[in-house]
C-alpha cells in the first residue's frame, strides 16, 4: 500500500534529524577544514582583538599547494567506469555498447567537472558528491538523456548514517537540500502550501532545520522500499520475477526449474519542505 504524504513527511523529518545529528561533529570539523584551506586561519576572537587594536592578521596560506598536489594527480588519472559482462544476461558486445553509452553521457555532461568537484571536496573536508539525473536534450524536445552533474556544496547532502559499505550502496535514504529565500521559493513553487502561508512554520519539532533564518529548505528525499517477490529460474537459464510472468510470455518448452523468495529494492523520490 502506498504511503500517505503525512507519513512520508514524518519519516523524512525523523530520518533527516538522525542524519544531521550523526554527522554534526564531522560537518563542523569539515567546515573548519574548508575555511582553513581558503585562508581563514585566525581564531575569530583573536582576529577581532587584533583588528580592534589595528594590528595586522597576516595569513601565508600554504595549504592550496598541498591540495593541488593531490587533486592534480586525480585529474591526470581520473577514475573511469568499466563495464564487464558477468551474468547470464550479459555478453561482450552488449558490454561494449553500454560502455559507449556511458562515454557519451560523460562527454555530454562534462562529467570531469563533476568528478573534480567531488574529489576536491573530499580532499578539503573529507567528503564530496556528484549525481546522475535525467534531463531533456533541449527545451523543444521530449527526448531525455542522463547527465552526470556536480553537487557544488557537499554540505547539502545528508546520507543514511547506518551504512556499512564504504561506497554507501546499502543506504536506505539520502537527502539533497537547498536553502532558498522566501521570494525565490514563492517564484519556484507558487502553488505550494508554504507559499500561501503568512508566517513560515514547519510541522513537528524540526522547524529550525527546515526554516533556517527566514528561508526555506527544500529537499530531494530518496528512500528505498522493499517489495517481496519470488524469483524463478527457467530451464533456459534465465531468471525472472514471478510478478513479471503476466508481462512476459515464457517460450514454449521452457519450464520453471527452481524458485526462491526475494525482496526487490525500489527507489522512491520526493521533493519536500518543512510542511508538505
Amino acid at each position: 500500500m502506498a504511503k500517505k504524504d503525512d507519513d512520508i513527511l514524518k519519516e523524512a523529518q525523523a530520518r533527516f534529524d538522525v542524519a544531521q545529528e550523526a554527522e554534526s561533529e564531522n560537518r563542523i570539523n569539515a567546515l573548519a577544514d574548508f575555511e582553513f584551506s581558503i585562508g581563514k586561519q585566525w581564531p575569530e576572537n583573536i582576529r577581532a582583538d587584533r583588528e580592534r587594536d589595528g594590528r595586522p592578521c597576516l595569513v601565508i596560506n600554504k595549504i592550496p599547494q598541498f591540495i593541488q598536489q593531490i587533486t592534480n594527480d586525480q585529474r591526470q588519472n581520473r577514475p573511469s567506469i568499466k563495464v564487464t559482462p558477468v551474468d547470464d544476461k550479459a555478453d561482450v558486445e552488449t558490454a561494449k555498447i553500454i560502455q559507449g553509452l556511458i562515454r557519451h553521457i560523460e562527454y555530454n555532461s562534462n562529467a570531469e567537472i563533476a568528478y573534480d568537484t567531488a574529489f576536491d571536496g573530499a580532499v578539503r573536508g573529507g567528503f564530496g558528491y556528484f549525481r546522475i539525473i535525467p534531463g531533456y536534450v533541449d527545451p523543444l524536445s521530449f527526448q531525455q538523456e542522463l547527465y552526470i552533474k556536480r553537487i557544488q556544496n557537499p554540505f547539502s547532502v545528508f546520507y543514511d548514517p547506518f551504512i556499512q559499505e564504504p561506497d554507501g550502496s546499502d543506504a536506505s535514504f539520502a537527502f539533497i537540500t537547498e536553502d532558498i529565500s522566501r521570494d525565490e521559493y514563492c517564484k519556484k513553487y507558487p502553488d505550494s502550501k508554504l507559499a500561501s502561508q503568512g508566517q513560515w512554520e514547519a510541522t513537528g519539532n524540526s522547524a529550525p532545520a527546515w526554516m533556517p533564518s527566514g528561508s526555506a529548505r527544500v529537499a530531494e528525499y530518496y528512500y528505498k522500499e522493499f517489495k517481496p517477490d519470488t524469483l524463478l529460474m527457467l530451464s533456459s537459464g534465465e531468471s525472472i520475477l514471478k510478478s513479471e510472468l503476466g508481462k512476459k510470455e515464457i517460450p514454449e518448452g521452457i519450464v520453471i526449474v527452481e524458485e526462491r523468495e526475494t525482496t526487490v529494492p525500489v527507489i522512491k523520490w520526493c521533493k519536500i519542505n518543512g510542511c508538505e
